[in-house]
């Protein structure tokens, strides 16, 4: 077994074949990071979060006192109709990110194209060792006009980071 002292505070350990996932890496360090990929894309009009399972990733925290960085980089979002709104989020199936909302203040009645890159940071604990599935979600405020994230047969990607504490 390998030993890097880096401090008296930094000390990692190998059992030859990788790193022990238990270091003591200092706060603000990245513990893994792990990312999916789809060419699907997620539309709805319903005024209920619709799941974009397509681009669901899937974590198994190192430590349970680390918080998430999350990226979803989608090759498009757009909202249709004036003063619409599009809801975007991110759930582990029991809690949810804080939304982010884009409004479209067209007046043609047109899709109206918004930020596709969105980012959370989730302060939130989940246990070390159980997987957690991440899914973005989305809804259309009006509940009769299309919000879509992502393009069928373009790539979007999921990227999450865990992070010391």
């Amino acid at each position: 077994m390998g030993r890097l002292k880096l401090s008296d505070s930094f000390i990692m350990e190998s059992n030859g074949a990788s790193w022990s996932s238990n270091t003591n890496l200092p706060k603000g360090s990245i513990l893994q990071m792990v990312y999916n990929t789809t060419t699907t894309e997620k539309t709805t009009t319903s005024s209920s979060y619709q799941s974009w399972d397509g681009l669901a990733t899937n974590i198994t925290p190192i430590r349970s006192d680390s918080h998430l960085r999350i990226y979803v980089n989608a090759v498009r979002c757009v909202c249709q109709a004036n003063s619409n709104n599009i809801y975007l989020r991110i759930t582990d199936g029991t809690n949810a990110t804080h939304r982010w909302q884009h409004k479209n203040y067209d007046t043609d009645g047109n899709y109206e194209a918004v930020t596709p890159c969105h980012n959370w940071y989730w302060p939130i604990f989940h246990t070390a060792g159980t997987q957690i599935t991440l899914t973005p979600e989305l809804l259309s405020l009006d509940n009769s006009n299309n919000v879509i994230w992502g393009d069928n047969g373009s790539t979007s990607h999921m990227i999450v980071q865990e992070i010391a504490q």
